[in-house]
């Protein structure tokens, strides 16, 4: 049974190798009338992909110890609930289970009418960048990361959970994180590809792409949320995050998702930013990866991070070549659609700014993050960033941008304020808040100023 489930794993990568391979084909010969391919392929891929996973919930569910996954992470003594979440605990399982929402996202965005209604060639190229990510996740979890290893002879009984991960925000925040990152993959990979064929007469990719935008960003932002929470029930960190490097792994795509729908609403609203808006979707999905990395490639430590498995060295090859693709792709959108922005006294130039900070803090927590390894290549002592910096340097910013999108709604397009009272309302009851908060934590602010 097990070998079959790793034949369905190889019948995947096969399948996203083929399809790929073939819609890049037909875009290089010229020929855009065959679709039938990669749209099969991805229907064998999610079948595939479910199928293993059905095999592998099974083996956790009966405490089948004979495969390695299985006795690592449960054991007899287990509560059911827990058997279950065991699934996504380690790396192998948890790099399945994301391919599988990755996979369950594409074949429903395969059979609604926007999809349909795209032209082919957009399409061929659509399904170039996805099914290449989905080759992707299969040789991560054939090669890497296979979650079907048996071990000879079976042991009586497993290893077990680790204590930290035995709580009831398991079985919701590792789901909704990957719920999220695969929802962003649909916008990432339709931006390029529209980017790649511009056709006037077709339906905009953020139009398109829209639902699985914003449900993308809606449970990536419940699955951050139950992860702090978590985190302060399990560990007492001080607050909702501690800044902990894994939690700071799904907060950067979360801030970049947040600036790529800002900027949005002005190609939707406007007609601009049509590389912009392209570069930083795709640069959305990349960063998903690129948590992924932070997670399992043995570059930070944390209570909870992967680093065993040797994928990290695959993933940052991945993230970097996604990153020029990207760049190089994004930079054919929107030719002929150079329109200046609006200055700061416009809704454009809020927008604008407001999508600059949240790129800000996502390099901010990004470079805090990654300083130990800063500062080891430069020969130092490896040493973390306290909670203290995060909160010194975010907090400003994050007031800065709650105070531009509280501004931002009574400004007009082409400038001026459309409602001075309404706005007045607005400053003064976000100045109270923001003054009711500095005061009720005068104390920690202080020792903040003072470290």
């Amino acid at each position: 049974m097990y070998l079959a489930a790793y034949i369905l794993l190889l019948l995947s990568l096969l399948c996203a190798l083929g399809g790929a391979g073939m819609g890049a084909a037909q875009l290089w010969q010229g020929r855009h009338t065959d679709l039938a391919w990669p749209e099969k392929a991805n229907l064998v891929i999610a079948a595939g992909l479910s199928a293993a996973s059905a095999i592998l919930l099974h083996a956790l569910v009966v405490s089948d110890f004979r495969l390695e996954y299985v006795a690592s992470y449960t054991d007899l003594l287990l509560p059911m609930f827990y058997k279950v979440t065991a699934f996504w605990a380690g790396q192998p399982g948890s790099m399945l289970f994301w391919a599988l929402m990755v996979s369950l996202c594409g074949v429903f965005f395969q059979f609604t009418r926007p999809y349909k209604n795209l032209s082919v060639e957009t399409r061929l190229w659509y399904w170039v960048f996805y099914l290449s990510i989905m080759a992707f996740f299969a040789l991560l979890i054939t090669a890497w990361s296979n979650p079907f290893l048996q071990l000879s002879p079976a042991p009586a009984d497993g290893r077990g959970m680790n204590p930290l991960l035995q709580n009831p925000g398991m079985i919701l925040h590792p789901p909704l994180l990957f719920l999220g990152y695969g929802g962003f993959v649909i916008p990432g990979c339709l931006a390029l590809a529209q980017a790649m064929h511009s056709d006037r007469n077709e339906q905009p990719w953020l139009d398109v792409a829209r639902p699985f935008t914003l449900t993308a960003w809606l449970f990536l932002t419940v699955g951050i949320l139950i992860g702090g929470w978590w985190a302060y029930m399990e560990l007492g960190w001080g607050g909702y995050w501690a800044w902990d490097p894994v939690e700071n792994a799904s907060l950067i795509p979360w801030l970049i998702g947040n600036a790529a729908i800002h900027t949005g609403l002005l190609q939707t609203r406007r007609d601009k930013l049509h590389r912009v808006n392209t570069f930083l979707m795709a640069l959305t999905t990349v960063s998903a990866f690129f948590a992924t990395y932070l997670v399992r490639g043995n570059v930070v430590n944390s209570v909870h991070a992967f680093g065993e498995g040797g994928v990290g060295p695959a993933l940052l090859i991945f993230v970097l070549s996604s990153l020029v693709i990207s760049f190089f792709s994004s930079r054919q959108a929107g030719r002929g659609n150079a329109a200046e922005l609006g200055g700061l006294e416009t809704r454009e130039g809020f927008l604008v700014l407001t999508a600059w900070m949240l790129i800000a803090i996502a390099c901010v927590i990004l470079v805090a993050t990654l300083w130990p390894v800063i500062t080891t290549a430069f020969g130092k002592t490896s040493s973390g960033l306290s909670q203290e910096f995060y909160n010194r340097v975010c907090l400003p910013l994050f007031t800065v941008v709650m105070a531009l999108l509280a501004v931002c709604p009574w400004l007009g397009w082409k400038g001026g304020v459309r409602d001075w009272p309404r706005l007045g309302a607005v400053a003064a009851s976000f100045a109270a808040s923001v003054a009711a908060l500095w005061i009720s934590g005068m104390t920690p602010c202080r020792s903040w100023r003072q470290g």
